[in-house]
């Protein structure tokens, strides 16, 4: 389909793994753990997510997505881009 909406896609975070440092962009994301323990941090605001969690962001707040465990993450992540 050309011009989707919104951009699925499956993450793995191993032990440890970031996403790196804060970053923005247009739009919103969306995220859904599928297994293990994520830490999301929004602006100076950390969350916690489990197994079978979500979120939903507005991605123009810095942010990014770590793994503070022993154990991989796995997690969809949705974004879709703004006007």
């Amino acid at each position: 389909m050309d011009n989707p909406l919104f951009t699925p896609f499956l993450v793995v975070l191993n032990p440890g793994e970031n996403q790196g440092n804060n970053i923005t962009h247009k739009g919103q994301e969306f995220l859904y753990v599928i297994e293990g323990t994520l830490t999301v941090q929004i602006d100076q605001e950390g969350y916690i997510l489990r197994r079978f969690d979500s979120i939903f962001l507005d991605s123009s707040k810095p942010h990014y997505w770590l793994n503070k465990t022993e154990k991989a993450v796995k997690f969809l992540c949705v974004t879709a881009e703004g006007e």
